[in-house]
């Protein structure tokens, strides 16, 4: 099933650059591994992604991109920075912003507006080890929640030993950070 949103985040744009000067040596270390063995029509699938979408449902202005509106690859947004949110809705025109970047789960609720990062299946870095998500119900009235399920983290850290990769890259599957 092809995804309704997809868009394109820092770690595909360095697969299709080729580009790693920005990552420290682990994070490139598995970005050369990846662009060793990712498939031809996968490289082709994210050559194509967007860096951000806008969608509207049910009359909602909905605003999906990795990092911000500011700079949707590598703006890091976190929750307890002292950002001009409103900025964000005036640059989008949207009523609700979705990005991800730092894996770390959260929603800031601005008067009818929303800021969502639903956090990371995977790779989560709020020291909660569970796949991260957001349930986002657009009806009537909006409604956000964040949920946390857990998942064979052996069965992936085993996976990236087996790969060759660097242990931590396994190990902190386990702490969440």
């Amino acid at each position: 099933m092809k995804p309704r949103v997809c868009v394109l985040g820092n770690h595909d744009y360095a697969c299709l650059k080729k580009d790693f000067k920005w990552f420290n040596e682990l994070a490139a270390e598995s970005l050369i591994w990846t662009t060793r063995v990712i498939k031809r029509e996968n490289l082709e699938y994210i050559s194509k992604l967007p860096l951000s979408e806008t969608l509207e449902v049910e009359g909602v202005r909905v605003y999906v991109t990795h990092g911000s509106p500011v700079d949707n690859l590598y703006d890091y947004v976190y929750q307890e920075q002292g950002r001009d949110w409103m900025r964000f809705f005036k640059i989008t025109g949207s009523d609700i912003i979705i990005l991800g970047h730092t894996h770390i789960p959260m929603i800031i609720k601005l008067k009818e507006k929303y800021i969502i990062n639903p956090g990371s299946v995977g790779q989560p870095r709020d020291g909660n080890p569970a796949a991260s998500y957001c349930i986002l119900n657009i009806n009537r009235s909006v409604s956000a929640e964040l949920k946390r399920v857990n998942y064979d983290i052996d069965k992936s850290a085993e996976e990236i030993l087996d790969e060759g990769l660097p242990s931590f890259l396994a190990e902190r599957l386990y702490t969440g950070i």
